[in-house]
């Protein structure tokens, strides 16, 4: 198995420029609840201290979601982990806008969402402790755990929002890209990071369960780096074929995506090769493929 160093060097990458087609925001609401340049007053969940946050820029604000997400900059901070001026991703699992897929209905119960809503934080939570080695290098730091109150909310179930805060990675999801802005050879060395996180955090026993590119950041250097554990599992020392399983599932899900996005060529088989992502001459294969694409084109 490759190690976390050998993993985490870069080697000599072309430099990534932005996607053509920035997506600027993803945000329907609650822009009233977490608007651009509001404070959030954050307590540690440990009971360590507390920090003052400013809402800079949304990075994922919508209705009927498990969590918002947003960059903000640290005003104040009596935590060690962050500093005044430091610019960090906050993730809010607020039960007030809380998907209501896995509830018994858009009526349910306010309380029902809460538990949806606190599930999914200590879910990400336990994945970013579980890998707290990865951090830094193929997931982003993680700052620790905070409640957000909200008194003036008139049920009891929405007052307190539970909170996390994250390193910010200077780079794009590889889902804003598409196949032409990316060389062939910064393609094969996407993939093989992608497929080195991933054996990572299973060899940790983390599966992650949303392989989506969406969840891949790219740096214009080549790091590239794995978010959004909320849907994660932690897998128990019960059964050994059922993690087998469980992790081939997760590379069948990226192997897909890999496929949809055109850099490697579809394969007939569900069951992925020894080589989970890569067949050697997959680049030849796509080249041909967009030769011929073009030709028909003129």
């Amino acid at each position: 198995m490759q190690n976390v160093s050998e993993c985490s060097s870069l080697i000599e990458f072309d430099t990534l420029p932005p996607p053509r087609q920035l997506v600027i925001n993803d945000v329907e609401a609650p822009q009233s609840v977490y608007g651009l340049r509001n404070t959030l007053s954050l307590c540690s969940s440990e009971g360590n201290g507390s920090v003052m946050i400013r809402i800079r820029k949304h990075l994922r604000v919508r209705d009927f979601r498990h969590s918002q997400v947003v960059l903000a900059d640290v005003q104040t901070s009596s935590v060690g982990s962050c500093h005044i001026g430091q610019q960090v991703v906050v993730k809010l699992f607020d039960p007030m806008f809380v998907s209501v897929d896995e509830l018994p209905g858009d009526d349910a119960p306010q309380k029902y969402r809460q538990i949806v809503a606190y599930r999914f934080h200590e879910r990400e939570v336990a994945a970013y402790s579980t890998l707290s080695s990865l951090q830094g290098i193929f997931i982003p730091i993680f700052y620790g755990k905070f409640d957000c109150h909200f008194p003036s909310r008139p049920t009891e179930s929405d007052q307190t929002v539970k909170v996390i805060l994250m390193e910010h990675i200077d780079g794009w999801p590889l889902s804003w890209y598409s196949p032409d802005e990316i060389t062939e050879s910064q393609g094969q060395w996407i993939m093989r990071q992608t497929e080195a996180i991933v054996r990572q955090i299973h060899s940790r026993g983390v599966i992650h369960k949303d392989l989506a590119l969406r969840n891949f950041l790219v740096t214009k250097l080549g790091r590239v780096v794995l978010v959004d554990f909320e849907g994660s599992e932690i897998l128990n020392e019960k059964s050994r074929c059922s993690h087998e399983l469980r992790k081939e599932d997760d590379f069948i899900v990226l192997r897909c995506e890999f496929e949809d996005f055109g850099l490697i060529p579809r394969s007939n088989s569900r069951r992925p090769p020894t080589s989970l992502l890569f067949d050697p001459c997959w680049h030849v294969t796509v080249a041909k493929e967009n030769e011929n694409k073009k030709s028909r084109q003129t």
